[in-house]
C-alpha cells in the first residue's frame, strides 16, 4: 500500500494519537477529579484540532484554466463518541457508569456523587456545544438533530389507536415512458 505522503513518525496523525491512547489499556475513573482532567483534555484537543476540509476551485485564465485547492478550517464538534474514544471506553460503558451511580440513589458516597455529577455535566456540555453549533450552522443541523434525538416524531395512528380501516381500492399509477413519449399503466 503506497501513499502520497510519507508518514511522519515524529508527529503522528490525530486519530493515531487517539487510538494509541485508547487501545491496550482499560481506564476506569475512581474519582471525579480524574474524569474532569480527562474531559478537559478532550475539550482542549477538540479546540486545538479543527477539522480541515479542502475545496477545489477552477479559475479560468486567458490561456486555459487553473485548478486550485483551498483548505478551510472548521470547528470540531464534541461528541460522546469522541469523548469515549478519547477516554478509551465504550459508549455503553459510559452510560452504564451513569446508570449504576444513579441507581445507588441516596446511598452514594460523596466521591460517587461528585463523579456522577461530573459525568452528567460532561454529557450536557457536549450536547450543548453540538446544539449551539447546529443553531449557527457551524455543524450540520440534520446530523446534530439525529445525534441528540431531537427529530420530530410523527404519530401514524388515529387518536392513539392503530389505523385498521384502510380502503383496499386498486391504485393505478400512470407514468410517462420517456423513451417512447407515451403514457403507460402499471
Amino acid at each position: 500500500m503506497s501513499t502520497d505522503k510519507p508518514i511522519n513518525k515524529d508527529k503522528p496523525g490525530l486519530y493515531y494519537q487517539l487510538a494509541q491512547k485508547a487501545l491496550g489499556r482499560k481506564r476506569i475513573f475512581q474519582t471525579a477529579a480524574e474524569f474532569i482532567a480527562e474531559f478537559l483534555d478532550y475539550v482542549r484537543w477538540c479546540e486545538e484540532n479543527p477539522i480541515v476540509s479542502k475545496k477545489a476551485s477552477k479559475r479560468e485564465k486567458e490561456v486555459g484554466s487553473e485548478l486550485r485547492t483551498e483548505a478551510e478550517s472548521k470547528r470540531r464538534p464534541m461528541s460522546m463518541y469522541g469523548l469515549c474514544a478519547h477516554l478509551g471506553v465504550s459508549r455503553k460503558y459510559f452510560e452504564m457508569a451513569i446508570k449504576n451511580l444513579d441507581q445507588k440513589g441516596d446511598s452514594k458516597t460523596e466521591e460517587e456523587k461528585e463523579l456522577f455529577t461530573a459525568l452528567i455535566r460532561a454529557r450536557a456540555i457536549i450536547e450543548n456545544q453540538m446544539f449551539e453549533g447546529a443553531c449557527v450552522y457551524d455543524f450540520n443541523p440534520n446530523i446534530i438533530i439525529r445525534a441528540l434525538g431531537l427529530g420530530e416524531k410523527v404519530d401514524m395512528t388515529s387518536d392513539g389507536e392503530a389505523i385498521s380501516n384502510i380502503p383496499t381500492s386498486t391504485i393505478i399509477n400512470i407514468m410517462r415512458d420517456e423513451r417512447c413519449g407515451r403514457q403507460t399503466e402499471q
